[in-house]
């Protein structure tokens, strides 16, 4: 498959929360930048990548350190050929053996494709903001997260971008890749401008935090885009 991938079904983003074991920590994420997500930038469909590290958790969900998440252009892109071949790191110049290592040394892993309701609604073309309040739900249909979270986020200070993903189907293992636990049903990733931002937004809303699985705030540490 040559050039853009165009879909009928609208976009879709490729979401990975991943960790691996302590003692491969550093070589896995010069991996991660350098080659794995450098790799996925030559498939046509991907329109960004970005990675978070999480920097404090607010529930006990225990999710992997490091956030990623991919615009699709939509989900056939995933059932392309360019794409298994640079997921692989098969195509010229990149260094297959050194994925199979790393893959291998994935020890959490949660992963899926999600179908965006809400992208980018406040700050169009910002999809990578420097702080990101991640707050996931086991259900799609949340009355609290509509009626309350949302609406309170959308006067916080500092908020430049909304994400509200619905999970369409959670992501296959790769080779070697270890078991994993399922990703939260509906993701929503409020991005701030600073972290201190992303904190106080959470103070207002902390009080109900029974109604949610998942939440962390996390910091961007790459954006990276198309090659060429």
């Amino acid at each position: 498959m040559s050039g853009d991938v165009k879909s009928a079904e609208g976009p879709r983003v490729l979401l990975w929360m991943l960790e691996a074991t302590p003692d491969l920590d550093e070589e896995w994420n010069e991996w991660y930048s350098t080659e794995h997500v450098a790799a996925l930038m030559h498939v046509p469909g991907f329109r960004i990548g970005v990675r978070y590290r999480i920097e404090e958790e607010y529930t006990r969900d225990d999710p992997p350190v490091y956030l990623a998440f991919y615009d699709l252009d939509g989900a056939e892109v995933l059932r392309s050929e360019s794409y298994r071949t640079n997921r692989a790191s098969l195509g010229e110049g990149q260094r297959p053996a050194w994925t199979r290592r790393m893959m291998a040394a994935v020890t959490k892993a949660r992963g899926g494709v999600y179908v965006p309701t809400v992208q980018g609604e406040f700050a169009p073309g910002a999809a990578s903001p420097e702080s990101l309040l991640a707050i996931g739900t086991e259900s799609a249909s949340n009355a609290w997260v509509d009626d309350v979270l949302v609406q309170s986020m959308r006067g916080a200070a500092g908020l430049t971008t909304l994400r509200d993903l619905t999970i369409e189907r959670i992501s296959p293992s790769a080779a070697n890749m270890r078991e994993r636990d399922e990703p939260p049903r509906r993701f929503l990733l409020f991005g701030f401008e600073t972290d201190e931002q992303a904190k106080a937004a959470w103070t207002s809303v902390s009080q109900s935090i029974a109604h949610v699985s998942l939440a962390a705030r996390y910091s961007r540490i790459l954006t990276a885009t198309p090659a060429g």
